[in-house]
């Protein structure tokens, strides 16, 4: 699979957890269904505006920080929330054990109180074996997880359950089955918040389309994924990875000078926005260069690409064959 970015890292979207109504010191939960805490006397953060996906550590000592306060108001299911993601600030950094030994903690609470941390508790033990590439046991999470979100009218989470339900599949019909679903929910949710995952979906249907060889298909659904980053303002770095998309299904689909459009008109809007120069835009670049016979121009271009891609990790590790190809036109 051909990856751009890490669909995962688009996790970080506000959420609704429902409107509280007042019975005397008791809040009930219209979302959910279930009786609260008391309202606390000094609000607390929403916890995924605290989440800076780049930076797991400063994220962690952020939750860390509000935990006393939530145990001191007695916020249970605030408590729970962020031991959920504390967890997952570990899962990202590959330090699965404490990653593990944060969420037994979460396990000894009354979960079953709790639907909100029940399916929070289930995504991340979910998505640290999946990230230790446990896939069989993280995939019966993540449908747990599913299941009981769609019980609970929990649309934002249902929506996560079933989209690392695709990412956690080996199968390319099943993921391509799971992402489906996950759009349809996601289009169709009362939670205006589930519709925020739309970006990431079209983007990783996308890529299953692509990696099954449908690029006409793939195509279309790059499209529609710009679309959609473009009019609900999402941040530009996500859109211009989606016009990089539909750049390269243009390549893949034969519009050879198409492709080479869009790909010189990114560059030229990193350059305007002073931006780093993208080492993807570089790399396509190369490839449609050498594609119209212009030999001099695809190794200049290589040439940048590779030295911008020697420092991703994740590229040299996982796409040898694009690494080797960049290094042949660059002549190094």
């Amino acid at each position: 699979m051909i990856f751009r970015f890490l669909a995962t890292n688009n996790q970080g979207l506000d959420i609704c957890q429902g409107l509280f109504v007042s019975n005397n010191s008791l809040y009930y939960n219209n979302k959910t269904r279930k009786l609260m805490n008391p309202q606390p006397t000094t609000a607390l953060p929403e916890i995924n505006k605290l989440w800076n996906y780049s930076d797991p550590a400063g994220t962690e000592l952020k939750f860390k920080e509000l935990l006393p306060a939530a145990t001191e108001q007695g916020d249970v299911s605030y408590q729970g929330e962020l031991l959920t993601q504390i967890a997952r600030t570990y899962s990202l950094r590959k330090m699965f054990d404490k990653a593990h030994e944060t969420l037994n903690q979460v396990e000894q609470m009354p979960l079953e109180q709790y639907p909100l941390i029940s399916v929070r508790y289930l995504l991340e033990r979910g998505r640290a074996y999946n990230s230790a590439n446990e896939k069989f046991r993280a995939r019966e999470l993540f449908l747990k997880a599913w299941d009981m979100a769609k019980l609970e009218q929990l649309d934002y989470y249902a929506v996560d359950a079933a989209h690392m339900l695709a990412i956690a599949e080996h199968n390319p019909t099943v993921q391509l089955q799971w992402n489906e679903a996950a759009i349809r929910y996601a289009e169709t949710a009362e939670d205006p918040a589930a519709m925020q995952w739309l970006g990431s979906l079209y983007n990783n249907t996308g890529w299953s389309h692509h990696d099954q060889g449908n690029f006409e298909k793939a195509l279309k659904v790059f499209e529609k994924a710009l679309v959609f980053r473009t009019v609900h303002n999402h941040p530009i770095n996500t859109i211009l990875i989606a016009k990089w998309c539909v750049a390269r299904a243009q390549r893949a689909v034969g519009n050879i000078d198409e492709a080479l459009r869009l790909q010189q008109n990114l560059k030229a809007e990193y350059e305007k926005r002073e931006l780093n120069s993208d080492g993807y835009v570089f790399e396509e670049l190369a490839l449609l260069y050498d594609l119209k016979g212009d030999k001099a121009a695809a190794a200049a271009a290589a040439k940048i690409a590779y030295n911008l891609l020697s420092n991703d990790n994740y590229f040299k590790e996982n796409e040898t064959a694009r690494f080797g190809k960049l290094k042949l036109l660059a002549g190094v």
